[in-house]
């Protein structure tokens, strides 16, 4: 299947009602891999704090409110299973930022995502440190082919931030490279994502992601 990705009035995050991604995640680290299924679906348009957003709800169950302004498309809320009503973030979460063209910056915060303790026992975490990520557009005319199928002239979004950490006696405090490659297609959204958090200790080692899209209803 050939999809072009010719600009179309959804732009690179298409925010209406019912669409829906299917992902392949795959996770890998120095001692095995890990293979999951994601998905994402647009439930509806609402009104938060007097500007209009549309909910996602992840296959977790998690809902994260996204807007759309002058200044980019942003996550400025989400709600967990176990909240009854969603959570502002401090400031708005830009995902793209506008105008949506080679050199546009900005900064996110981050989590560690793949960062996992092997010892005293094997635990993945992420909460309980943060990253800032400094995001750029590298390029407005990328190619990237993923299961659902060939994509061209996409938005190619990077992302670098270092993340200290105390790793293990040894090591002492270590600093964590943290990298994110996203590709996004003109009214189609999200099509690919790669992340890298390069660590290797005796208790704590980094690994790598690659989400790719399975499928998507528009």
């Amino acid at each position: 299947m050939l999809s072009g990705c010719q600009q179309t009035d959804r732009g690179y995050f298409p925010l209406h009602d019912g669409a829906r991604w299917e992902y392949r995640l795959t996770s890998t680290w120095s001692d095995g891999e890990e293979t999951t299924r994601y998905a994402v679906t647009n439930l509806r348009s609402t009104m938060l704090d007097g500007r209009p957003a549309t909910i996602r709800r992840d296959s977790r169950g998690t809902d994260y409110y996204i807007t759309q302004d002058r200044q980019g498309i942003a996550r400025v809320a989400k709600r967990t299973v176990v909240e009854f009503e969603p959570r502002p973030e401090p400031e708005p979460r830009y995902v793209i930022k506008f105008p949506p063209v080679v050199g546009t910056e900005w900064r996110v915060s981050s989590h560690p995502f793949l960062l996992k303790r092997l010892l005293p026992f094997k635990e993945r975490f992420n909460r309980d440190f943060s990253v800032v990520m400094q995001y750029s557009i590298v390029s407005t005319d990328a190619a990237v082919s993923v299961p659902a199928g060939q994509f061209t002239g996409c938005l190619l979004l990077q992302g670098e931030g270092t993340l200290r950490i105390y790793a293990d006696a040894v090591a002492g405090i270590s600093e964590v490279p943290v990298t994110s490659r996203e590709w996004y297609a003109p009214g189609v959204g999200l099509v690919k994502l790669e992340r890298r958090e390069e660590l290797n200790t005796t208790q704590i080692i980094g690994g790598s992601a690659r989400l790719e899209l399975l499928r998507h209803r528009r």
